[in-house]
């Protein structure tokens, strides 16, 4: 179904998504039972069981599981068992990730001013309402590795989503904290991903391929917000 939630969210890289979802709707197509056993399998389990336990907001979940869902009344019906039973604790959270080590602060951009950005990514209708249910997720590849890339101004999406597997159509406005940013030369680094970039002490990676400078985290949980608005014409 177009804009269903996907587990696990949608690759954000230019391209990626639009591709990645037409393969998810063609599995779903050949398998009808598909949905009921997702289905099940989320009452038996439960979302936080399933999804694992969160320090953060999913802007897609009909309930959460972090700890401010209980100051806002909207636990998963699992949370307590889950999520505050050490065992439990244990078994479903991931292991904190290292404190980096300090790095040198990098010469900022002209204009890069403050941690919080509002940036864009274009990519087609479907994947687009997907996104926007479920998500992104790093994608596999990239000029600056598998990441999820944004523009600075919704017209820059234009010239980024042209390769031969990308699309456009639907263009998502997303607050993403970028942290510090890495600032990179035109040809960036394909060899990145979020453990590099994250040893290096860096929240972010900006760089300029020569038609306007992106952006590109390597955590979803980075991108605070999200929206969809009209594509420029």
């Amino acid at each position: 179904e177009p804009g269903a939630p996907i587990p696990g969210g949608v690759p954000g890289g230019w391209g990626e998504a639009a591709e990645y979802v037409f393969e998810v709707e063609e599995t779903d197509a050949a398998d009808d039972g598909l949905a009921s056993v997702f289905s099940a399998q989320l009452s038996s389990w439960g979302y936080c069981a399933l999804f694992q336990c969160a320090s953060y907001y999913r802007s897609w979940a009909t309930c959460q599981c972090n700890p401010g869902c209980v100051w806002h009344g909207n636990c998963c019906h699992d949370y307590y068992e889950v999520c505050t039973n050490n065992d439990h604790r244990r078994r479903y959270q991931p292991a904190p990730a290292p404190v980096p080590a300090p790095a040198p602060s990098p010469v900022p951009a002209p204009g890069s001013g403050g941690s919080t950005k509002t940036l864009y990514h274009n990519t087609s209708p479907e994947a687009g309402a997907s996104i926007v249910a479920t998500g992104f997720r790093p994608g596999t590849q990239g000029w600056c590795g598998g990441g999820i890339y944004f523009a600075e101004t919704a017209e820059a999406t234009l010239t980024k989503a042209i390769g031969p597997d990308s699309h456009q159509g639907y263009v998502i406005e997303a607050v993403v904290n970028v942290g510090l940013p890495k600032y990179l030369g035109p040809e960036c680094d394909r060899s990145l991903n979020a453990a590099t970039v994250s040893k290096q002490g860096y929240g972010s990676v900006s760089f300029d391929p020569g038609d306007g400078r992106e952006w590109i985290v390597y955590d979803p949980a980075l991108i605070l917000s999200m929206r969809h608005v009209d594509t420029p014409r």
